[in-house]
């Protein structure tokens, strides 16, 4: 090997390593074993911006992602659901917002016994744009009230404990009454 090419690799892996880049080691899809010893605390599943809408199959889809993590030889402890459920409930009308939570509830029946959290996500909140969702904001559920009602939510912040972990989810989505709509549409 070159002088100049060993440098080069001496440098940049130290760069690397100095700076929080992962080794080829820690990429590889194989993972050490672990210790007898080591305990796993907390092994949990992340689904996100699954955007769940009709005539695209979507809720086929989720439903057979749910039924895999089920299946897994080491099961997750537990699913988190991260937001943005549905496809859009910004912009629609009840109707078609009902019809995105219907399917999304579809594919979650099929599902399993895990037990799921959720988290809501802007696309998830029914009628921030009024003049697209021809709402007035007066409507029952109307904002977030709806989407936690579907994800069984009490309100959307909250937290809990696994293990020896507490996990924080947190709400930071707010309506825009100077625009009438929501800042993150």
């Amino acid at each position: 090997m070159k002088r100049r090419t060993a440098m080069r690799g001496l440098v940049l892996g130290s760069a690397a390593s100095s700076i929080g880049i992962p080794s080829a080691r820690t990429l590889s899809a194989e993972a050490a074993p672990l210790s007898e010893d080591h305990q796993r605390s907390v092994r949990f599943v992340h689904f996100t911006d699954v955007h769940v809408l009709s005539g695209r199959n979507a809720a086929d889809g989720l439903a057979t992602a749910i039924q895999h993590v089920h299946g897994l030889a080491d099961k997750p402890d537990f699913i988190l659901n991260g937001g943005d459920a549905i496809d859009d409930a910004l912009e629609h009308g009840l109707e078609e917002v009902e019809k995105q939570w219907a399917l999304w509830n579809e594919a979650w029946r099929a599902g399993g016994s895990l037990p799921v959290r959720h988290c809501p996500g802007n696309h998830d909140v029914w009628g921030w744009d009024k003049g697209k969702s021809k709402t007035t904001g007066n409507e029952p559920k109307w904002g977030k009230q709806l989407a936690l009602d579907h994800l069984g939510l009490p309100q959307s912040y909250y937290r809990f404990d696994h293990g020896n972990w507490r996990f924080l989810v947190l709400d930071s989505m707010m309506f825009d009454e100077e625009r009438k709509l929501s800042p993150y549409s």
